[in-house]
């Protein structure tokens, strides 16, 4: 008993102290629990965010001082209505410039066809042609009754005074086999056995694919960086699409930062953000009467947003 007596007697001394620090304890408790009553449900934004809802609020703000939609007018032209000068027989691998002025096509087109040409690009069919993706289908519907692609004969590696033109030798035939993949589905294994795609290219398409959720059309692989209409070409012949059926996103309900986020929404988010709340947002034709899309392109957003 004396031992535990004087185990558990302190002096004036220690009973300050013990007194000291259990308050300091009792304080840090009380201040933990103010801290957390304090940010409750509050969700901290990180200093990224943070600039970019300023900027978003900075264009708010200049878009109501101008009071009108002129400024979507600025990045965005109006659309024009096809209208060739003159309609005949052309074939795409040597038409002139000044034939494809008479077709109707814009300065932008015949260069891009040119440099197609000039990098050894050739039109083996007429889906070729229709694979330059700044040719609307407009304008490949229109045209495509006037394009003749002549058949090249490749020559044979086996000359004909090689061998005997009596014996029964059969000249060797190679037939390349592919199965096409579905662009849907693929992994990048899959897409690096296609000639010109690397792992790089392979993965960007895989990222891409993920941000829309599936493709809705082959010429959506031109807006992949690394990939143009040349390249396009190339490895279109081996893929296909199908099962792509993905959740729209509600235009009217949407948050700006998964708008942002969305490959089809970039310039153009910040000003749907103004149009739902300035003007009536019945149907997604606003979109091409406001100049933010073209006509052509709108098929394709009806397939990846909707206005409910």
């Amino acid at each position: 008993m004396n031992f535990l007596r004087h185990f558990l007697t302190f002096s004036k001394k220690e009973k300050k102290a013990l007194l000291l620090i259990s308050c300091i304890i009792m304080l840090l408790i009380v201040i933990k629990g103010a801290v957390y009553w304090m940010h409750d449900d509050k969700y901290e934004i990180s200093n990224r965010e943070q600039k970019e809802i300023l900027a978003f609020q900075s264009e708010i703000v200049n878009i109501k001082k101008n009071d009108t939609l002129n400024f979507l007018n600025k990045n965005y032209k109006s659309n024009t209505v096809y209208k060739p000068v003159k309609l005949f027989s052309f074939n795409p691998s040597n038409v002139s410039k000044d034939e494809m002025l008479l077709l109707g096509l814009s300065e932008k087109q015949i260069g891009i066809i040119e440099n197609f040409r000039n990098k050894g690009g050739k039109f083996y069919n007429k889906e070729s042609f229709k694979n330059i993706y700044t040719i609307t289908e407009e304008q490949y519907y229109t045209l495509e009754p006037y394009i003749q692609i002549s058949k090249t004969t490749y020559q044979n590696n086996y000359s004909q005074n090689k061998y005997p033109q009596n014996t029964n030798y059969q000249k060797p035939k190679t037939q390349v086999y592919f199965e096409k993949i579905n662009l849907n589905n693929a992994d990048t294994t899959e897409l690096k056995k296609i000639y010109g795609v690397g792992i790089a290219l392979a993965q960007r398409i895989i990222d891409y694919r993920s941000q829309i959720f599936c493709f809705q059309s082959l010429s959506q692989l031109t807006d992949i960086y690394g990939i143009d209409s040349l390249k396009a070409l190339k490895i279109v012949p081996f893929l296909y699409i199908e099962n792509c059926i993905p959740k729209k996103i509600n235009l009217k309900e949407a948050e700006y930062f998964r708008l942002k986020r969305h490959p089809l929404m970039r310039g153009i988010a910040t000003k749907i953000i103004y149009l739902r709340g300035n003007k009536p947002f019945h149907s997604m034709q606003i979109l091409v009467e406001e100049n933010l899309i073209p006509q052509n392109k709108l098929q394709l957003y009806q397939h990846y947003f909707s206005i409910e």
